[in-house]
């Protein structure tokens, strides 16, 4: 594998980030900087993570350390999500979609970290 682009939690990741901007969007302009910001932030930050602990995998600390950086985002992620439901700005159709995205997100993570994750990436056949 020569990309941290091939990676299933990386693919996610960013197709969860993507559906984060994309809701994102319709949030009121007032929570521009205490709501919409940050959350798109955090969830970006998952994603350049995840590229930061697959360029450092030759350093088994330095690639778990980032790979919980990675975590710690995702799980930010998630209660800004929670905060922007509360307020009915998303969907209850992509409050599942990220809150499932964000669950499995942590869950690969913490596979990678103690190397029990079976399987990194998608078969591209």
């Amino acid at each position: 594998m020569q990309s941290h682009e091939h990676l299933d939690v990386y693919r996610i990741a960013s197709e969860a980030a993507r559906r984060v901007a994309g809701v994102a969007r319709g949030f009121p302009f007032r929570e521009r900087y205490t709501l919409t910001d940050p959350l798109r932030r955090s969830s970006q930050a998952v994603c350049t993570h995840i590229a930061e602990a697959w360029s450092q995998r030759s350093d088994p600390q330095a690639f778990a350390s980032a790979l919980n950086a990675a975590r710690i985002e995702a799980a930010e992620t998630l209660t800004w999500l929670h905060l922007a439901a509360e307020c009915d700005y998303l969907s209850p159709e992509d409050i599942w979609y990220l809150r499932q995205a964000y669950d499995e997100i942590i869950g690969r993570l913490g596979g990678m970290a103690t190397g029990s994750s079976p399987t990194p990436t998608r078969d591209a056949g």
